[in-house]
């Protein structure tokens, strides 16, 4: 019998040690399961800042071909690829020599013409004289007058001729017409050149010359963000070269039609161009280069002063904005919320919450269907 009681008395207690460690594995399953998942986030004024982030090349601002008004042969080339420029420089000089003794010769002719003119004068003036004492017939007076008459007209050809000539041997000065740096230069001492259109090498400019102190970095917008762009934005620019730093730029222009992508040319896609201009003239800006390829970022708008909460925090559920209020006992409540600006990091909140807030975030496997 003591046997009997002493057994059933260790099973109780085993009964009673099996039951009270279920009873706490429940109570922590049922703890776990009561605790909301997601850290808390306090509702605070801050700013939120839209922006746009696009890559562009860096071009010149201007830049000019040079080309000879005159034909000739290159004696001098005085600059090559990246030298600096000023306006009014020589850059390249064509042999004057033809040119100078053509207008030689026609100096030549215009004082035997002026020779011939004065002499021609002189006896007009006589024959006037014999014409009124009636030793002259009006005849040979039309004929003196004639011949002084022509001598004046090819003296005015000979001007001409000299002022075109002069300005042919100024063009065998080939000058800058812009500060600049020279670009590309297609032209070698010893080759012939042409005028006008046809003055190129190849189908390219004797020189190229480009004005660095202000350049563009020319990007393509989608039709959304270049709706919200107006010149003067400010822009920041980055260069892959210049890694260290940014640069300030603001948008100097943008396309008034939409066209096809340059870069995307496999594509429909149709675009903006937007310029961006950057003065060289800023701090470690003298580094950038046309050709660079630079990452551009302009901020849209901004709203400063305004409450603000973390992306994570939004709950977008039935076409409705939500956020998980959390209250001084840690309860939750979906609460419905306006949302003005945002980003990639926070949102604004317009209604519905108030500065000093607690909500709570989503986990980590939501997160991803905050812009949903």
């Amino acid at each position: 019998m003591i046997r009997k009681r002493r057994f059933k008395a260790v099973l109780l207690v085993a009964l009673l040690v099996l039951l009270a460690g279920a009873g706490l594995t429940l109570a922590v399953r049922g703890s776990a399961a009561d605790k909301p998942e997601g850290a808390v986030a306090t509702v605070t004024r801050g700013s939120v800042k839209v922006t746009v982030q696009e890559v562009g090349s860096v071009e010149p601002m201007r830049k000019v071909d040079l080309k000879s008004k005159v034909s000739g042969q290159v004696a001098e080339v005085l600059v090559d690829v990246g030298s600096l420029v000023k306006a009014g420089d020589v850059l390249v000089r064509l042999d004057p020599r033809d040119a100078r003794r053509e207008l030689a010769l026609a100096a030549s002719r215009h004082q035997v013409n002026q020779a011939l003119l004065s002499q021609a004068s002189a006896q007009l003036q006589f024959k006037h004289k014999a014409h009124s004492q009636g030793a002259l017939s009006p005849l040979d007076l039309a004929i003196a007058d004639g011949e002084v008459r022509r001598l004046q007209a090819l003296m005015q050809v000979d001007g001409a001729e000299q002022a075109i000539l002069r300005d042919r041997i100024s063009y065998t000065e080939l000058k800058s017409p812009i500060d600049g740096v020279v670009l590309a230069r297609n032209i070698q001492p010893g080759e012939m050149v042409t005028p006008g259109v046809a003055a190129m090498v190849d189908g390219k400019p004797l020189l190229m010359i480009a004005q660095v102190e202000r350049l563009l970095v020319r990007a393509e917008l989608n039709q959304i963000d270049v709706a919200r762009l107006k010149p003067g934005h400010k822009v920041q620019v980055r260069v892959d070269a210049l890694a260290d730093r940014t640069f300030e730029g603001e948008v100097y222009r943008m396309a008034a039609m939409a066209q096809r992508s340059e870069r995307r040319k496999d594509s429909n896609l149709m675009v903006f161009p937007v310029d961006v201009v950057v003065d060289t003239r800023q701090p470690g800006a003298e580094g950038l280069r046309p050709g660079m390829m630079a990452d551009i970022t302009i901020d849209i708008a901004a709203h400063d002063q305004v409450l603000v909460v973390p992306l994570e925090a939004l709950v977008r559920e039935g076409g409705k904005t939500r956020l998980r209020k959390v209250d001084a006992k840690d309860k939750e409540s979906l609460v419905d919320v306006g949302v003005g600006f945002q980003n990639e990091k926070v949102a604004e909140i317009v209604s519905g919450v108030q500065e000093g807030d607690r909500v709570r975030m989503r986990p980590a496997k939501a997160t991803s269907q905050a812009g949903q």
